[in-house]
């Protein structure tokens, strides 16, 4: 989903261009939220959210950059200038807040809603300083997910951190970010990663609490 494949690169350029492409936001959210509907639901039930939430959310985002790409207004469908950024941020913030509100007036376990609103923050506190520097969403959304794996099982952390870091590493060797942009992402990633589950955790806590 980058530009171009590095067809005359080396090796490790065409390796590099693997994991980014992996590790495309678009990709990795589709993963964890596949993880999350067949984990947390029976798995009609999952497959449907599954669904909605692919077509309603994430399909309309794809779309958005293949258009633009084709009309020539973004570059590449990763948005990699930091200008073309403005018109994306309000699409990628909005759509995942509204998932959240239709998720919890649907009565769907609390770590899908809880989890889209914390992306959706997320997102918004790049889009905050997407004036001064370009927060790698690469990075974010992969330590995003990495953590937030933990919600789901614990085995999967540690893979999913591995991924994360060569997605990271990626982004750098194929010159789409700064370091100073890919540290900001993997500190924004984690925070948010971090924030939900410690967030969940305590809810979780209180509701058992409320039981007794």
């Amino acid at each position: 989903m980058d530009a171009a494949t590095p067809k005359h690169g080396s090796s490790i350029q065409r390796v590099a261009f693997v994991f980014s492409t992996l590790g495309n936001p678009l990709l990795t959210s589709a993963f964890l939220l596949g993880a999350a509907c067949l984990r947390l639901l029976n798995a009609s039930r999952g497959v449907q959210v599954l669904l909605a939430l692919l077509v309603l959310l994430l399909l309309p985002i794809a779309l958005w950059n293949f258009g633009r790409v084709r009309s020539g207004h973004y570059s590449d469908f990763d948005v990699s200038r930091r200008e073309d950024r403005w018109t994306l941020y309000p699409l990628i913030v909005g759509l995942p807040l509204i998932a959240a509100g239709i998720l919890f007036m649907t009565g769907q376990p609390r770590s899908l809603w809880f989890g889209m609103l914390c992306a959706s923050i997320m997102t918004a506190v790049a889009a905050s300083v997407n004036r001064w520097i370009k927060i790698s969403l690469h990075a974010a959304f992969a330590f995003f997910c990495a953590i937030a794996a933990a919600r789901l099982s614990m085995a999967w952390v540690a893979p999913a951190v591995v991924f994360a870091v060569l997605v990271a590493c990626s982004r750098f060797i194929l010159k789409r970010h700064a370091v100073s942009e890919l540290v900001l992402g993997t500190a924004l990633g984690l925070a948010a990663g971090s924030a939900l589950v410690l967030a969940l955790r305590i809810m979780d806590h209180h509701d058992l609490a409320n039981l007794r």
